[in-house]
């Protein structure tokens, strides 16, 4: 609260709920909640090759920070993270 940031994260869509736009409208409504308790950003660290959580994002107007290469320990094996933020003061 202090840095009035949040990280947008595990959330998820059902299967047969997937393409129909579930995950954006799930994501702006965490951005409207935390957006009432002063937050300014928000960010996620999303797994690179989950293509699908990238679109989410970038269709959601968050910007492309970076890749972090190979520094996250999932399932046993490091994978790449992306970094995505935005501002939500607008």
């Amino acid at each position: 609260m202090a840095w009035r940031c949040a990280e947008m994260t595990d959330f998820a869509t059902r299967p047969e709920a997937r393409g129909r736009g579930a995950a954006l409208r799930l994501l702006r409504h965490m951005e409207n909640r935390v957006r009432r308790m002063g937050i300014l950003t928000a960010y996620t660290i999303a797994r690179a090759e989950s293509h699908a959580m990238n679109v989410v994002f970038a269709r959601a107007g968050y910007t492309l920070a970076g890749t972090l290469h190979n520094n996250t320990n999932i399932g046993g094996g490091l994978e790449s993270m992306n970094v995505w933020y935005r501002p939500l003061h607008e």
